[in-house]
């Protein structure tokens, strides 16, 4: 009776034990693809970015205003005055498509 018992305990423990162990393989398989789409969207926000602040620094190089605060040429009233009327530029812009619409 006791060898029966013991074969009984001893699936049990191997039914569990293998459950357990699959159900953690999942967690973790699930947890690399959050990870993973979390590093594809920072990576395209940084890529995002970076067209961005290459886009601007090109506008701002054309007019001759230096965007990089610790450049010697930066002058903080000059970028000021580009910066707000490139905003104001870009906000006409957005306002004349969705009137179009």
């Amino acid at each position: 009776y006791a060898r029966w018992t013991a074969l009984a305990i001893g699936l049990w423990w191997g039914y569990s034990r293998q459950q357990s162990l699959k159900r953690y393989v999942k967690d973790r398989h699930e947890t690399e693809e959050e990870q993973k789409y979390k590093d594809l969207v920072e990576e395209g926000k940084v890529a995002f970015e970076a067209a961005y602040n290459r886009e601007q620094a090109a506008k701002a190089a054309k007019e001759g205003v230096a965007i990089m605060a610790d450049s010697y040429k930066f002058d903080a009233e000059k970028w000021l005055n580009w910066a707000t009327v490139d905003y104001e530029a870009s906000e006409a812009k957005r306002k004349a498509a969705i009137g179009k619409k």
